[in-house]
């Protein structure tokens, strides 16, 4: 084991220097992109940082630091759409066993209008 001549630098400088800076501001701004994901779904998720240290092949007072950063975020529950399938295996938002309300579409008025529903008009009638 090698011991160390003088005393140990923190971590965080390390971080600071890789990459001219880059390797910090990756990990800051993952870091908080993952914070707000966990947030918005209510799940967990992770950020990793591998460093390796390898010797260099051309000069051995040299060593390659490389990193490798990966966030496994967590991903919204997505909520399932129902579908009614044919006989032939196409799909339909509409249920066929129901009766269509207005099978012909909306009934056209005088002056070329098309009649609505008035929720207001129909609560005015029953009051």
């Amino acid at each position: 084991m090698i011991e160390p001549a003088a005393p140990r630098k923190p971590f965080a400088e390390f971080l600071q220097q890789a990459r001219k800076g880059g390797l910090h501001t990756e990990l800051s701004d993952e870091l908080a992109d993952l914070v707000l994901r966990v947030k918005e779904t209510g799940k967990k998720g992770t950020l990793n940082l591998k460093i390796e240290v390898a010797p260099s092949a051309d000069d051995d007072a040299i060593v390659v630091v490389s990193d490798t950063v990966r966030v496994v975020a967590p991903r919204p529950t997505v909520k399932p759409t129902i579908f009614y399938p044919d006989k032939s295996g196409n799909l339909s938002r509409r249920d066929p066993r129901q009766m269509e309300l207005l099978p012909d579409g909306p009934r056209a008025l005088a002056g070329g209008g098309q009649a609505e529903h008035d929720d207001h008009e129909a609560t005015r009638r029953t009051a």
